[in-house]
């Protein structure tokens, strides 16, 4: 909650300075949702966190002076689910644990780079650590019973738990897989019933898959798609080369150094003792109840921290350590929980003494306090570099649009070069389809956007002698989207926001990097050129460098005259 006020308050981050389009998404689906729309993409998938966003609206308002209240009260959400979960997992995991211990435990949680950065940016991330770490506690809770009732119930809430974690977001699968392994172990090595045993393995997957289809209902038509969007993952099926990458950007930022070298002496006294006290040796589940419980938390452990490994393919590289661990949220509970485990193995050794535990203290007070350093000296000099860069772009895109005219501005993800405007713009066509057209041009009169990714399939419509539209899916995906339709029709040949509205453009502008867009799909700049002037008029196409980023800006020579 501290660190709430802080990045809220006192050193507060303008919404649309942001460095991915996580705020994007968020505010526009919700504001979809908000309006009796259906959501128009299916991203993690995120269904439940939209539809927890939306209600945000009856306090923030839906204006666009509003934005940055519907924020702050998202950032104090991520607090509160964040309070809860770690004072629900502190209660029922680190209750017994000396003090230090217990406080290492949290602060390698919160000196986590991604849990710092994504508690003052809101999206589906923000919630996956008080989601992992409170279903995860559930099972740890079951592996203390050997009762078929209690487990049962244990099971089944871990499911339900499970299943939301996915709906929010599916890098949570290799967690998923870990959390119903341990279960099926657990299940294995307890002297039940046969009948109740065969039951007992279905209780969680079932809670699972029931969880997730509920809450994920609201987009039952895209499920091809969010399948698509899973088998494609890096961590999916992981190749050495990605991983190999994904450890190099690791190491090869100093900031986290720290925080490696710290996880690096976790991993290995966890092994130790696991090892050394035949935790993960089968014949200590014939042993009392509390041998058995450590077996089953050494192999929970076990699972995660090789899925933990497995996943290092889906390191993003970025200079920015919140976004390069984002997609090892759900792993990286092994940690807290791993501490949980090894200093019971303390309780009766010198090694638990006063010194040691004030240590451990200073340990984490420094892990944290250099954590939230670098990530607060990285948002500072970002939001300093963005706002100079926002701040020449307006000066120099102004002469353009006196009054009547417009810029149309397209400058790709995350849509932040002219400020608030293009973070409007830029979220409204990629997370709303466009709902919020007239609004955005009443409010922003000197703006527009131009959406350079229709531009080839536009293109390639108009040298077919066809109209623009998405393709027929065959087979199976298009025998699915017969039962259940695509919510939305089909984008409109617009190139510009607005442009059936008659409203007139008086330069279209882009970052010249974002030709790309065109190259990927086997269009140039002069495929562009030949249909801006065949929409309006004659041009004149320039080549200017803005604050170092080079621009490529077509000039209409007669706006209003196509």
């Amino acid at each position: 909650m501290a660190f709430f006020v802080l990045v809220t308050y006192i050193v507060p981050r303008p919404y649309y300075y942001h460095w991915p389009d996580v705020e994007q998404g968020t505010y526009y689906m919700a504001r979809l949702l908000f309006i009796g729309q259906p959501a128009d993409m299916v991203l993690h998938p995120g269904i439940p966190i939209q539809y927890l966003t939306k209600y945000i609206f009856f306090f923030s308002g839906t204006g666009f002076s509003h934005t940055q209240t519907f924020f702050n009260i998202g950032y104090f959400l991520t607090a509160v689910f964040t309070g809860l979960s770690f004072s629900f997992f502190s209660k029922k995991v680190l209750e017994k644990l000396p003090a230090g211990a217990a406080i290492l435990a949290l602060m390698i949680c919160f000196a986590n780079p991604s849990v710092l950065a994504f508690a003052s940016t809101f999206g589906d991330d923000s919630f996956m650590l008080p989601f992992t770490i409170a279903t995860a506690t559930v099972l740890w809770m079951a592996f203390k019973h050997s009762d078929f009732k209690k487990i049962a119930l244990y099971f089944f809430i871990t499911g339900l738990g499970l299943g939301l974690t996915l709906a929010v977001k599916l890098s949570s699968l290799p967690l998923a897989i870990a959390i119903n392994l341990a279960a099926w172990v657990q299940i294995t090595v307890l002297p039940l019933q046969a009948g109740k045993k065969v039951a007992s393995y279905f209780i969680l997957p079932a809670a699972t898959g029931l969880s997730f289809l509920l809450s994920t209902a609201p987009i039952i038509n895209r499920y091809p798609e969010l399948f698509r969007l899973l088998i494609n993952r890096k961590d999916i099926l992981p190749s050495l080369e990605n991983s190999l990458r994904g450890l190099r950007s690791l190491f090869g930022n100093p900031s986290l150094w720290p925080l490696l070298l710290v996880g690096i002496g976790i991993v290995g006294t966890f092994l130790f003792f696991s090892i050394r006290d035949t935790a993960l040796n089968l014949r200590a589940v014939q042993g009392s109840q509390k041998e058995r419980e450590k077996f089953l938390q050494a192999v929970f452990l076990a699972l995660l921290l090789a899925f933990l490994v497995y996943s290092f393919a889906a390191i993003e590289p970025s200079g920015e350590p919140g976004l390069l661990l984002r997609n090892l949220l759900p792993e990286s509970i092994f940690f807290p929980f791993a501490i949980a485990y090894i200093f019971p193995f303390f309780t009766k050794t010198p090694p638990n003494s006063r010194a040691l535990q004030s240590g451990l203290v200073l340990t984490g007070s420094i892990l944290l306090c250099a954590s939230a350093a670098g990530y607060l000296l990285f948002r500072e000099n970002y939001i300093r570099r963005e706002t100079a860069l926002a701040t020449a772009n307006e000066e120099y895109f102004s002469q353009y649009a006196p009054d009547g005219l417009r810029v149309a501005i397209w400058d790709g993800s995350p849509g932040n070069l002219i400020g608030e405007e293009a973070f409007h713009f830029y979220g409204n066509y990629l997370y709303a389809h466009d709902a919020f057209d007239q609004e955005l041009l009443a409010e922003y009169p000197h703006y527009t956007f131009f959406k350079m990714r229709e531009v080839p399939r536009i293109i390639a419509a108009s040298s077919a002698a066809g109209q623009p539209g998405p393709d027929v899916p065959d087979g199976l995906l298009g025998v699915w989207q017969s039962i259940f339709p695509p919510y939305w029709n089909p984008r409109s040949d617009e190139i510009v926001t607005g442009e059936a509205s008659q409203i007139t453009i008086r330069l279209i502008a882009f970052p010249t990097s974002e030709l790309y867009e065109l190259e990927r799909r086997d269009q140039d700049l002069e495929a562009l050129v030949v249909l801006v002037t065949e929409r309006f008029g004659k041009v004149t196409v320039q080549e200017v460098a803005i604050q170092g980023v080079p621009w490529t800006l077509i000039l209409i020579d007669e706006p209003g005259e196509p």
